[in-house]
């Protein structure tokens, strides 16, 4: 099985995986209305009055339902009852639901709202059915799910799922929505639904990953990385990850030590839903091993007065420590291979760039660079906004200064070693 199909069939049974993990956040959309286009109609349940099998009428409700819409709890053996609340709830199995009803007008979106607490609903369940019998049966076209967590200490979860039948040509007859609790002790808190005769689609966009694609990182270290993305995901996934790492699906924080003496590049697939899932994206780990100076200078034969980070041995122009940080070697006279030129970027539209390109190290860990800019008073200012320092994992990298077309401007690189 392919990696994209592995990541769909795994989307398939987002249930499971939703069951895995849970942290507080705000939600992505609340029971209201989600301003459906076209002549509309909808029907809402805040507390409910029948567990049994009988009709629950909802509290609020709008013109243009030819038969308003009632939810029935049909699982006869899940033990159900209302609480206290006016939840629906069982502890001693699982519930299911059926909400039926008849639009007034030609049907082309339905748009079903839910909450739960306690256990979760079994979203791999939730269907729409028309026609004869309810024969006809649809998956959502798009759904989206959300969590909070209460003043009670248990999390809420909120559920938005939409059918687009105008594909179909419309719906005229009348419509049903099932769906059933993932096992025993879920509570129905409250449930919506919205239908009209003109389809727009109102479920959140799918997430977008913004990570970086390539990560340097060093063994015998702890490691962490946080998976970022657009929107309010609901829940992470990453997959392909090492033995010592983890993922919190709750968070997105992928994080473990790296093992001493490991090496090389371990690519990460990861992924965010919020009912509707991100496109894999996939993250190149590079593990190197690190060198400190104090091993680098040793292993290149320099002892004495030599080895000192100020010193300059193979007489290139490039002291020790800047030896160190480009990657060249301290006793050989290689200072090109450094990589170093300066340029200046100028493209219609944007402005001015001063930028210096170089080789580094990937392996030198006990050292600071910083980056330094100064106009034509020569008073180095460090890290300004309009200067950046970007290391790639190839080894190379680039400091760039913004100026307008009037302006001097200088750059350079300071060295310290860290000890």
């Amino acid at each position: 099985m392919d990696i994209y199909t592995h990541f769909c069939d795994r989307a398939i049974r987002l249930t499971s995986l939703l069951l895995a993990s849970l942290a507080a956040g705000s939600s992505v959309f609340a029971l209201d209305d989600p301003s459906l286009s076209g002549s509309s109609a909808f029907a809402g349940w805040d507390t409910f009055t029948d567990a049994g099998g009988g009709p629950n009428t909802p509290e609020t409700s709008s013109l243009g339902f030819t038969d308003l819409p009632e939810l029935r709890q049909v699982a006869s053996t899940s033990g159900a009852f209302i609480a206290s609340s006016g939840n629906i709830y069982s502890f001693s199995g699982p519930t299911s639901f059926r909400i039926e009803g008849t639009f007034g007008g030609l049907l082309d979106n339905l748009v079903l709202q839910f909450s739960t607490s306690g256990r979760q609903a079994d979203y791999g369940s939730i269907r729409a059915s028309y026609g004869p019998d309810f024969s006809f049966e649809l998956e959502p076209t798009s759904q989206a799910i959300s969590n909070s967590d209460t003043s009670q200490g248990f999390t809420e979860i909120s559920y938005l799922a939409q059918w687009d039948f105008s594909m179909f040509g419309g719906v005229s007859t009348a419509f049903q929505i099932s769906f059933d609790a993932s096992g025993s002790s879920m509570s129905l808190t409250e449930a919506r639904v919205d239908v009209s005769d003109t389809f727009n689609d109102v479920a959140p966009p799918a997430p977008i990953i913004q990570n970086e694609p390539a990560v340097l990182a060093y063994a015998g270290s702890d490691f962490s990385l946080t998976i970022a993305s657009t929107g309010e995901p609901f829940i992470f996934f990453a997959e392909t990850l090492p033995l010592w790492l983890s993922v919190n699906n709750a968070t997105g924080e992928i994080s473990g030590t790296i093992p001493p003496d490991t090496s090389g590049i371990f690519p990460i697939i990861v992924s965010v839903s919020n009912g509707q899932e991100s496109g894999p994206f996939n993250i190149q780990l590079f593990v190197e091993i690190p060198t400190t100076y104090a091993t680098w200078i040793s292993e290149a034969g320099a002892t004495g007065s030599d080895a000192l980070t100020s010193a300059d041995p193979d007489g290139d122009g490039l002291v020790n420590l800047e030896e160190y940080f480009y990657g060249t070697q301290p006793r050989v006279s290689d200072a090109e291979m450094a990589g170093r030129q300066l340029s200046i970027i100028q493209e219609v539209g944007s402005p001015d760039q001063l930028v210096l390109s170089f080789n580094w190290n990937l392996q030198a860990v006990d050292m600071i660079a910083e980056l330094q800019s100064s106009d034509a008073s020569f008073n180095w200012l460090t890290n300004q906004p309009e200067a950046s320092l970007k290391f790639s994992v190839d080894g190379t990298a680039t400091a760039s200064l913004i100026t307008e077309e009037t302006d001097t401007g200088f750059l350079r690189l300071t060295l310290t070693r860290s000890l």
